[in-house]
Parts: structure tokens; sequence; C-alpha cells
């Protein structure tokens, strides 16, 4: 099926996806910590304190008991985890992952490529190395 244009009516309702681009600085963490409802989720991929970005929007000036909540990346199977379970979502209206960009350029392929090193030394010493890091080193 090729890809069509159709009016937002025709979308079901279950929630909605915004993809916010731009360059470094240019304030779009601030703007949805200013922006979103509550409560609201941060998956935080970055090494930023977003509380810089949080004070920034001055979302707590206007309400001071705004449940922003963070969660921060530690591994890609950890990640995958949490997001696989929609018990962890349950209180939020909103949900922010800062940055998905970040995440697959510098996480992701930092842990593809400490699979295919581990891939590489467990096959030199004989053994038989993981299914996902033997696809990685063909």
């Amino acid at each position: 099926m090729t890809m069509q244009p159709r009016s937002y009516s025709e979308v079901p309702g279950q929630g909605k996806v915004i993809v916010i681009y731009s360059l470094a600085g240019a304030g779009k963490t601030t703007s949805c910590f200013e922006t979103l409802p509550e409560p609201m989720l941060c998956i935080k991929t970055e090494p930023r304190n977003p509380v810089i970005s949080i004070k920034a929007s001055k979302r707590l000036e206007r309400n001071p008991k705004a449940r922003i909540d963070i969660v921060e990346y530690t591994n890609w199977d950890e990640i995958m985890e949490f997001v696989n379970t929609p018990d962890n979502f349950k209180i939020y209206k909103s949900v922010m992952v800062d940055s998905a960009s970040y995440l697959m350029n510098i996480h992701l392929s930092n842990e593809v490529e400490d699979q295919s090193f581990d891939a590489r030394e467990e096959k030199e010493k004989g053994g038989l190395a993981d299914d996902n890091a033997t696809k990685i080193i063909q």
C-alpha cells in the first residue's frame, strides 16, 4: 500500500505522537515541559539535567505541584522492557523521550558495537556467540 495523506478525522483517536526536530539548544525540551499536559513522564536518554529545562519552562512557577516524573535510560533491553509495559504509562497524560535521536545515534550504536566486540571475542575463543551479536559481525 502506498502512503496517502488523509484527514485527521480518519485517524483513530488513541493518543498523539509529536516529533520535534531542530538544532541543539533550540528549546525543544523546554517547550515540551512548558506545554505538555500533566501528569508527564520524561524518558531521559541524554546526559543533560532536565531540571534546567523544567525551570526554564516556568511550569513550576505556574503550578508548584506539577507532576513531572523522569526515568533515566540505562540500556537498550531495560528501555524496551519499560516501554513495552503498559502499566508504566497508565497514570500519564504525556510521555516524552528526550531525545530519540540521541538514543538511536549514541546509545544504540554503542550497544551494537559492544555486542559485536563481545561476539568476536567469543568466536575467537571457540565459543558460541549470542545470536544477535553473531548477526552483527557477519
